[in-house]
């Protein structure tokens, strides 16, 4: 398990690995092996359980671009859900993917926090894009904003054949240039989680395992 500052003390990321086990609640089988491999991911940014809010992802529908705002875990979050926004440096945001790519946009004078999951589906409608807006909606200004792309498929064995055959990350990272968001700012991972070993990935067969992807606000 790597703890990762992309944006200097602003903000920390939590980002587990195979060795780490499954974090994903991918059957009800599951449930009490999940538990107990998340609480060292929650541990190492030093958040209790109650207060992560976890994005829940379903391919049952047809918009991909779903957000919404969280400053306490007591709020009911509507799911599915392919982004969320906080505030609240007590809060942690969770996203459990095994190929897709974890966004996450800190705004550096609203102290504001967003993950976001960018896969194919919701790239194809320019989630990453989106999102920026929604954080614009809620205060922020894209220069003000910075964003890290998590680990995700590479374009050779999983390129978006809808998007230009590009990969998610390049797919994402243009999103993020034409929403305004100044490429000085973009930090980029260099895991493809279709050819490294310590990732899952589902594209290469591991269907019910997840790595997760918790960060927050540091006070």
């Amino acid at each position: 398990m790597q703890v990762l500052k992309p944006f200097g003390q602003a903000i920390s990321i939590a980002l587990s690995q195979k060795s780490d086990g499954n974090m994903g609640l991918c059957t009800p089988e599951q449930r009490s092996e999940v538990i107990a491999n998340r609480q060292p991911l929650f541990e190492s940014l030093g958040v209790d359980r109650k207060h992560v809010a976890q994005l829940v992802l379903t391919y049952d529908r047809n918009d991909f671009c779903r957000f919404f705002v969280v400053d306490d875990c007591t709020t009911k979050i509507p799911q599915p859900l392919d982004g969320v926004l906080a505030r609240n440096p007590n809060l942690a945001l969770l996203l459990t993917p095994a190929d897709c790519l974890a966004l996450i946009t800190y705004d550096s004078q609203q102290k504001s926090i967003m993950l976001t999951h960018c896969g194919r589906h919701g790239l194809e409608q320019q989630v990453a894009e989106r999102a920026i807006e929604f954080m614009q909606q809620h205060g922020s200004l894209p220069q003000n904003i910075h964003a890290w792309l998590g680990p995700s498929a590479g374009k050779e064995n999983y390129p978006l054949h809808a998007l230009d055959n590009k990969s998610m990350q390049k797919v994402t990272t243009e999103q993020l240039l034409t929403a305004g968001v100044p490429e000085s700012q973009i930090v980029k991972s260099d895991i493809d989680t279709t050819t490294d070993p310590n990732y899952f990935s589902h594209s290469q067969g591991d269907r019910a395992d997840r790595f997760a992807v918790l960060a927050k606000i540091n006070s």
